[in-house]
């Protein structure tokens, strides 16, 4: 029966996306939660890319979507599958996050022997048994630095949040890892692997590692001819005393400057219907039920098709995957005509 069931089950990433009959029940779960953009929204069951869920502020006032749902585990993969609802518009989807560093450290956390992972620090999921998930930084965080050992994190669900906030430029990092804020800039040789210690000639917790440009980081002490190191990258502090000839002086950064966005004004057949609206996509294998568009709520009539009308919710929050376009029943273009102002 082992052999029979092994044989049967999916071999590649794409095979476990698609295969709902071998997800795991629900392990993890948040509801309403603030959604701050890391991940992909996939069509639910097919791996397909159907959006993303942008952050939007006014001012103080959040305007971007919230999400509520659960983790589950299908095979090696690690999915949260829930409903993002922003105005307008509330769409059942998923995000694989074993990819996508989606939830954030609820606390921090000691890394190995050398990183210590912040409060608010983005996590990717590898693994997840009821009530408590296996966890690694991003990508970004773990390419310039190759611990000694797995930089693993095993927390409980309430170790984590889905609310995420922005964190500091990384000098701004040092003092919540209970470093001095006034630190020196550093930097060492691109290409170049530089080894650190656990103290000055002490035991070997890892190596610093420059890609095409000089890595910049920062000394916090230095002893003799040793400097202890702390690199600061995407909510995570690698700390190490490293020899102070490998090191140059550094620059320190600039702050980047603040953005803001609004939607495009838009002119077309605007209408809002009295109920809620269901709302699908066409994919290869047919149209697939995606989420809600909500009553009230205004949208663009685009064009009609066979199988529906296509139709653009007025939805800032909502950013389609290039190419993909919502389906509506064809009875919305009967709606009434809706005014767009801001």
């Amino acid at each position: 029966l082992v052999l029979l069931l092994s044989a049967c089950a999916p071999t590649t990433r794409q095979g476990w996306l698609t295969d709902v009959g071998t997800r795991s029940e629900g392990l993890c779960f948040w509801r309403g939660a603030r959604w701050e953009d890391r991940g992909t929204l996939l069509v639910r069951g097919t791996g397909t890319r159907l959006a993303h869920a942008r952050s939007r502020w006014s001012g103080d006032t959040w305007k971007g979507a919230t999400a509520a749902g659960t983790v589950r585990r299908a095979g090696p993969v690690v999915l949260f599958e829930g409903e993002w609802s922003g105005a307008g518009v509330s769409l059942d989807a998923e995000v694989d996050v074993s990819t996508e560093a989606v939830v954030h450290a609820f606390a921090p956390a000691r890394l190995g022997s050398a990183g210590l992972v912040l409060r608010g620090a983005p996590l990717r999921l590898v693994d997840a048994l009821p009530g408590r998930v296996l966890a690694l930084p991003t990508e970004r965080a773990m390419a310039n630095f190759a611990p000694e050992g797995p930089a693993v994190l095993e927390l409980p669900c309430e170790g984590l949040s889905l609310y995420g906030h922005a964190l500091p430029l990384d000098v701004a990092l040092l003092p919540l890892g209970g470093f001095p804020a006034k630190a020196e800039p550093v930097s060492m040789p691109a290409k170049q692997r530089v080894p650190a210690a656990h103290d000055p000639g002490g035991a070997w917790v890892g190596d610093f590692v420059a890609g095409e440009q000089p890595l910049r980081a920062w000394a916090v002490e230095r002893r003799d001819d040793a400097t202890r190191v702390v690199l600061p990258v995407d909510g995570v502090l690698w700390v190490g005393w490293t020899a102070s000839s490998a090191l140059a002086a550094g620059t320190a950064p600039s702050e980047p400057e603040a953005t803001t966005s609004r939607p495009a004004d838009e002119k077309g057949d605007w209408r809002a219907c009295d109920d809620d609206v269901p709302l699908s996509v066409r994919l290869e294998g047919g149209v697939v039920p995606v989420g809600t568009l909500h009553r009230d709520a205004k949208f663009l009539v685009v064009r009609a098709r066979e199988d529906g009308v296509v139709v653009k919710p007025l939805a800032p929050w909502l950013e389609l995957e290039a190419g993909l376009e919502l389906l509506a029943p064809s009875t919305v273009a009967r709606c009434p005509a809706a005014l767009l102002a801001w």
